[in-house]
């Protein structure tokens, strides 16, 4: 199973660089798009360092978070679509126990997950 996962920006956020790490990290196939909304130099120069990992990349105004999620997965070919925003990470192997999971009932539409609050001295969060 391939995902294709958007991480939709529309302000920098120094948790950026985590979040695309936590999904290069996965043991799945997975198309990444980055659709930059935020007019931020910042963002432009990680996506710079991520570029041959990203599938799809755009910077620029769009009509919002929905509008940027879809846009991802339009240009992605992923049979399993989601999102992360710029502040979200997937612990390693979230992306596998969701293809088991999808693998064991085809007839499952949609996988999920539980939150892990993490504070700014990365200290999970009850």
């Amino acid at each position: 199973m391939r995902y294709s996962i958007s991480v939709p920006i529309g302000a920098w956020n120094d948790l950026l660089p985590a979040t695309l790490k936590s999904l290069l990290c996965q043991s799945e196939p997975v198309q990444i798009a980055l659709l930059d909304a935020s007019n931020d130099p910042r963002v432009e120069s990680i996506a710079d360092e991520y570029d041959h990992l990203l599938a799809y990349r755009r910077h620029g105004p769009d009509l919002g978070q929905s509008d940027a999620i879809i846009e991802g997965w339009q240009n992605t070919d992923g049979e399993i679509l989601g999102w992360l925003n710029a502040d979200d990470s997937l612990f390693p192997h979230a992306m596998q126990i969701a293809s088991e999971r999808f693998s064991s009932n085809p007839s499952l539409d949609l996988v999920y997950g539980h939150s892990t609050i993490i504070d700014s001295n990365n200290t999970f969060m009850m």
